[in-house]
């Protein structure tokens, strides 16, 4: 049924689209529903039809610098995204996208600094704050992580804004404050018993952090129980080895596979995987 009603309203566009032909709007639903069916070459054909019939429409460019970053091609996105907002530079649409772009490319302080303005906008403050919160965690400013999660709490993303600041507190050595944000997570998630694992190894008490983890068969919690079993037993039996290789990335593997192959006095082989 979807997909009937997508043709019929690509074909009422195109149709509107010859009534009114200096008009971009039906070239951005025609790109709209073709980038929703992940059809992006043609989405990209549109949004660039749109572009050519009102060169100061700033959603066309948007929505094109958007098919853009879907296909891989940053440049292009990055160049799109800068135009939809030299045309309008309140468009969050826009400042959100080069903030997904400068984080792309590793440069937070730019992600964190072109998403600022729209904590205050009409359209998004609420998502622009989070994001924000979690780009000051991985830059480890937990001062400013709490600040743009705090007004949050007694809202609709409360959930979202109490874990980002329960991992800014904990980035801070603030356990007293992790655990009070650790308190207002729905209790029985995944990801409650991911961070209450986290929380309790920074509590050092790694008996109750493998206790909780194992309560849990997420591949996140699974991930946590094998390497606590690591850390506390200092080996792990061969079938728990290769469930951990599939699971953790691959750096980290790496450093685990040295320290197993010291456990077991492969010295050479050690210093191969370092």
């Amino acid at each position: 049924h979807q997909e009937g009603s997508d043709k019929k309203a690509i074909a009422l566009a195109h149709e509107a689209s010859t009534i009114v032909p200096n008009h971009s709007y039906p070239h951005i639903l025609v790109g709209s529903i073709h980038m929703k069916n992940q059809n992006y070459g043609l989405a990209k054909d549109s949004f660039a039809a749109a572009q050519k019939v009102a060169p100061s429409n700033y959603f066309s460019f948007s929505n094109g610098a958007t098919v853009d970053y879907l296909l891989g091609d940053i440049e292009a996105s990055e160049r799109q995204f800068s135009k939809a907002m030299s045309i309008e530079p309140s468009f969050c649409e826009a400042r959100w996208g080069k903030s997904l772009i400068f984080e792309k490319q590793n440069s937070l302080s730019d992600a964190i600094k072109i998403l600022l303005p729209c904590t205050s906008g009409a359209t998004m403050p609420d998502a622009a704050r989070l994001r924000l919160a979690s780009l000051h965690n991985r830059l480890l400013d937990s001062k400013q992580a709490i600040e743009a999660a705090l007004p949050l709490l007694d809202g609709p993303n409360k959930t979202d804004a109490a874990r980002l600041m329960l991992v800014a507190h904990l980035n801070a050595n603030d356990l007293t404050s992790a655990k009070k944000m650790l308190a207002l997570l729905p209790r029985e998630q995944a990801s409650t018993i991911f961070w209450k694992t986290i929380t309790l190894i920074h509590s050092n008490d790694l008996e109750s952090a493998l206790a909780t983890s194992q309560s849990d068969t997420s591949k996140a919690s699974t991930m946590l129980t094998l390497l606590l079993k690591f850390a506390t037993a200092g080996q792990l039996e061969s079938h728990e080895f290769s469930q951990l290789e599939q699971l953790t990335p691959p750096k980290l593997m790496s450093f685990i596979k040295a320290a197993n192959s010291a456990a077991n006095n492969n010295h050479t082989t050690a210093i191969g995987h370092l």
